[in-house]
C-alpha cells in the first residue's frame, strides 16, 4: 500500500503530533479507532489484498479516516514539500496504472512497470470513449491524463509554502515514478505469456484471452 500511496506515511506522523498537541482528543481517538477497526481484521483475512485490483480495496474505508491525521504532520515547509512530492508520485502512478490493465494478480512483481508501462508501450490501452469514436490509442488517453493533472493542480492551489517550491516537488515526485519504472522487475515465463495475452485482448484480438490463470488465481484466493 505504501509503495503505491507513500503519502499515507504522513498519517503516522500526524497521529503522533496530534497526540502530543493534546487537542481534539475525542476526534483523535475516533479517527484512529476507525482506521484500526478497518485494518486489523483485514490482516487476518486470507484475501486481504482484495484479489485482482489496483491497491487493497478492502482498506479504502479506513483511508479517509487515516488521512484526517495528515494535516497535523504538515507544520513545516520541508514536511509539506515531501508530502506533496509523495502525493504527485501517487497520482502519477495510479493514472499510469489505470490507462491500461489495472487488475493485477499478486504473482506479478512491480506491476506498474512489468504490466502497465509494458502494455502502453505496445499500444494496449484500456477501453475508453476516445477509442470508441475512432481516436488513436495514444490520443484517446489525452483526456484522462489532462483531467488527472488538472484535478491535482486545482487540489494543490493555495497549498502553503513548501521547500523546495511546489513545482519542483511535484516534478520530483513524478520523476521518482519515472525512475522507478526502470527498476528491474522479474517477469516469469508464465507472466510474460499472461501479459502478451492481455495486450492482445486489449487490442481486440480474441486469441489474446488467457487460457490458464491458475497460477494467478491461486495467489488471490
Amino acid at each position: 500500500m505504501l509503495v503505491f500511496s507513500p503519502f499515507l506515511l504522513w498519517s503516522i506522523g500526524g497521529w503522533l503530533f496530534w497526540w502530543r498537541s493534546g487537542r481534539d482528543r475525542r476526534d483523535y481517538v475516533f479517527t484512529l479507532a476507525v482506521a484500526l477497526t478497518v485494518w486489523l481484521p483485514i490482516t487476518g483475512y486470507a484475501n486481504w489484498d482484495g484479489g485482482w485490483s489496483l491497491g487493497m480495496r478492502y482498506l479504502l474505508p479506513g483511508v479517509f479516516f487515516a488521512a484526517m491525521a495528515i494535516p497535523r504532520a504538515l507544520e513545516t515547509p520541508l514536511s509539506r514539500g515531501l508530502f506533496l512530492a509523495a502525493a504527485a508520485y501517487s497520482v502519477a502512478l495510479h493514472t499510469l496504472a489505470s490507462l491500461s490493465y489495472a487488475h493485477y494478480p499478486n504473482a506479478i512483481g512491480w506491476p506498474v512497470a512489468a504490466v502497465s508501462a509494458w502494455l502502453l508501450a505496445r499500444g494496449a490501452i484500456a477501453p475508453n470513449l476516445g477509442l470508441s469514436i475512432g481516436l488513436s490509442p495514444w490520443l484517446s488517453l489525452l483526456p484522462a491524463v489532462v483531467v488527472a493533472a488538472t484535478t491535482f493542480a486545482v487540489a494543490i492551489r493555495g497549498f502553503p509554502r513548501t521547500r523546495p517550491g511546489v513545482g519542483m516537488v511535484c516534478a520530483l515526485g513524478v520523476g521518482a515514478l519515472v525512475a522507478a519504472l526502470f527498476l528491474p522487475a522479474r517477469v516469469w515465463p508464465t507472466d510474460s505469456a499472461w501479459r502478451q495475452r492481455m495486450a492482445a485482448d486489449l487490442r481486440g484480438e480474441p486469441q489474446g484471452k488467457p487460457k490458464d490463470l491458475s497460477r494467478y488465481n491461486s495467489q488471490s484466493q
